[in-house]
């Protein structure tokens, strides 16, 4: 009995596949637009997947310009600043380049 059963079952399921293969050549239009869209999803150079990878390069590529941006601009500022005034070129000229002038002995004390 239960092997009566089980073979109708299957023979649904069989009758089912068939008539969804019967389905799909009958609309062979669907069937294309369905791998024109799979292909420009996900194969395609331009495929939706590809865009959303450049829009994250694209987001972390103008972070890295503007913090770029920032630095040239600061260094800008310094250079005018140091450009400005003798003083300032040699204030910086010691902190930064350990210089000094004659008869004169620098002490460098280091932080552990």
């Amino acid at each position: 009995m239960s092997y009566c059963i089980t073979f109708k079952i299957l023979e649904m399921k069989k009758e089912r596949l068939i008539n969804s293969g019967r389905f799909l050549l009958r609309n062979k239009g669907i069937v294309v637009v369905i791998l024109a869209v799979l292909f420009t999803v996900f194969i395609d150079d331009k495929s939706v997947v590809n865009w959303m990878g450049h829009q994250s390069k694209i987001e972390s590529l103008e972070a890295e310009k503007a913090y770029y941006l920032k630095k040239i601009n600061e260094n800008k500022r310094r250079i005018t600043e140091l450009n400005s005034s003798k003083t300032s070129l040699e204030k910086f000229a010691r902190e930064q380049f350990m210089m000094k002038r004659k008869n004169e002995d620098i002490f460098m004390l280091l932080e552990e």
